[in-house]
């Protein structure tokens, strides 16, 4: 987003054409002296006349279109850096080593930082430690917790003057910074971790040597002894939350939400 300060050098190539149209002209006219001395003094006239017009609008009024040039680009540099100030984008620029150099309201709102007392990224986030400044990477991205929010962090490697025009205490020569971005993701990552939550495990229960167990009791007490089993395992089951199906006398089919099993 840098701004370029400097008036636009190739502005006044839109007057080469006519100039070169007229010395086309010029030479046209001293053509036709030779064969029609009339024609050619009224052509030559009238290409002397376009060329003066040509000399005095650019006398003219090429101060003033200079002078419009400086005003748009400081005109517009001050709308770009407002914008960039009152972005609803959490926005900052960081030096290499993740100190803060400069941050936008929202950035400042987010984090409650202070403009006189600005901290590091490190700091303000532990997810993100100074190691990670040190690889040089040029891109990082990170998800934090910072109070109750969760955000995804974003941290690319620019030349300084290649985002942003002068502003209060950057350095003034070129460096590497860090353009840093700042997702709010909180209610993402709560709806995320909810779906998990919810996600469904199956699972088989089998029961080892169940036929030799059922031989071993009474006859008598069979019946009642399968059912005390059966009756076992649905609650057991059933606590978590899960749903039992029987498929086969010593297999049992169950069904159990993620977050009941941590």
């Amino acid at each position: 987003m840098k701004i370029n300060w400097k008036v636009p050098s190739n502005w006044n190539k839109f007057f080469v054409g006519p100039v070169f149209l007229v010395l086309g002209m010029l030479a046209v006219s001293l053509f036709m002296l030779f064969v029609d001395v009339k024609s050619g003094l009224i052509l030559l006239m009238f290409s002397l006349v376009i060329l003066y017009v040509l000399y005095e609008t650019y006398k003219r009024y090429g101060v003033q279109i200079e002078k419009q040039f400086v005003l748009f680009g400081a005109n517009y540099a001050q709308v770009q850096r407002r914008l960039i100030h009152d972005m609803a984008i959490p926005y900052a620029i960081a030096d290499v080593q993740g100190e803060l150099l400069w941050m936008n309201q929202a950035f400042l709102a987010a984090t409650e930082a202070s403009r006189k007392k600005r901290k590091s990224i490190p700091e303000l986030f532990e997810e993100i430690s100074a190691d990670f400044f040190a690889e040089e990477s040029p891109e990082i991205e990170k998800y934090v917790r910072y109070g109750a929010k969760t955000y995804r962090v974003l941290l690319n490697k620019v030349m300084l003057d290649s985002i942003v025009e002068q502003q209060d205490g950057l350095p003034s020569h070129n460096e590497w910074v860090y353009a840093v971005y700042l997702f709010d993701e909180t209610q993402m990552v709560l709806y995320k971790n909810k779906v998990e939550e919810e996600e469904l495990i199956a699972g088989l229960i089998y029961l080892d040597n169940y036929d030799e167990v059922l031989e071993s009791i009474d006859e008598m007490r069979r019946s009642v002894s399968m059912a005390l089993l059966e009756r076992h395992i649905t609650k057991y089951i059933q606590d978590f939350g899960g749903i039992v199906k029987k498929l086969d006398s010593d297999k049992y089919l169950i069904l159990i939400k993620k977050k009941d099993l941590t």
